[in-house]
């Protein structure tokens, strides 16, 4: 519950906060939330060695609930709430009310529009295809190379070096999606997982498995990076907090599921072999569901904020989209 509560907002935030550049902003979030993998992984594993688990969940507890607390002091919800503008915004931009009830009332009628719409339903499936694929590495990785014959250490270092690996696509995937469209960018990311993760039947050594980390973790950064600059290029400056609620709905089943594939078919079958061929089959449904999405060169819903604004009794114009070529950037056909 408390991860959720967390994880839900943060890029939503960043959508309120980036008028323009939100691929640039939901990079610069997402590589902080790979950091966090690839550094913890060792922290831990040097606590548990000389602290054991008692001292390691004490220490990460009072640890990381100072920094959260101090984060939640500082943070604020919109550039308004500082007497500022959005990052990106320029004179002669539409106003965009991103807070207060005005704000929640266009929420609320929004989602009434864009779940009218195909892809916001393929946009939480691909989510969960794409979550079931990689939670099957992350929860497996570890088990899987100290099977191989890897100590403990090393095993811990392949998992890190798979999230230091993702940071390359976790800044550059939202990056590359708002200049050149998100479907492309997706699609590179899932189909990476689904073939790369098959390279775990050659694996046999420490240098088979860490060049396999690398090469996973290029499309593990890219999977689930790109869904705020997506959102945007398919409904414009809009509220994203329940859509992306919902994508990460999919996405928490998906990770769920794929973990505890993981462990069931291991215990059932002594290996791997059943987890790692799901995972490639879930990452390349997801891929084959991307490839259905519609261009995001256009907005869905061209006429929303018209629509939205009179079910929401608001003046017209109070929030306006922003255009799919030059507010929202990408195109793809």
């Amino acid at each position: 519950i408390a991860q959720a509560l967390f994880l839900v907002p943060l890029l939503p935030s960043v959508a309120i906060w980036f008028r323009r550049y939100l691929g640039m902003g939901s990079g610069i979030v997402m590589i902080s939330w790979g950091l966090g993998p690839a550094i913890m992984v060792q922290v831990m594993a040097l606590l548990i060695a000389t602290s054991g688990w008692r001292g390691t969940f004490i220490v990460s507890g009072i640890v990381g609930t100072g920094v959260m607390l101090l984060l939640v002091i500082v943070f604020r919800n919109s550039p308004s709430d500082r007497g500022g503008q959005a990052y990106g915004w320029q004179p002669g931009d539409a106003a965009t009310v991103t807070s207060g009830a005005v704000f929640l009332e266009i929420a609320r009628a929004f989602q009434r529009h864009i779940r009218g719409t195909g892809a916001f339903w393929n946009l939480i499936n691909i989510h969960f295809m794409g979550c079931v694929g990689h939670a099957v590495v992350l929860l497996m990785i570890v088990p899987f190379a100290t099977e191989r014959g890897l100590s403990i250490g090393v095993a811990a270092g392949v998992l890190s070096t798979l999230s230091a690996a993702s940071l390359l696509t976790r800044m550059g995937g939202p990056m590359f999606a708002d200049r050149f469209g998100s479907k492309g960018v997706m699609f590179a990311a899932y189909f990476i997982q689904a073939v790369a993760v098959l390279m775990l039947f050659s694996s046999h050594s420490a240098p088979a498995l860490y060049v396999f980390a690398v090469i996973y973790g290029i499309g593990y950064g890219g999977e689930g990076t790109v869904f705020a600059v997506i959102n945007r290029q398919y409904y414009g400056q809009t509220p994203q907090s329940s859509t992306y609620g919902w994508q990460i709905l999919g996405a928490g089943i998906g990770m769920a599921i794929g973990g505890a594939l993981a462990g069931v078919t291991h215990d059932l079958t002594g290996s791997y072999t059943t987890a790692i061929v799901f995972s490639a089959i879930t990452s390349g449904l997801g891929a084959a569901s991307i490839v259905l999405l519609p261009a995001t060169n256009r907005l869905l819903i061209p006429d929303w904020d018209r629509a939205i604004t009179e079910e929401a009794g608001s003046a017209p114009g109070a929030m306006a989209p922003m255009g799919g070529h030059g507010d929202s950037g990408g195109s793809d056909d």
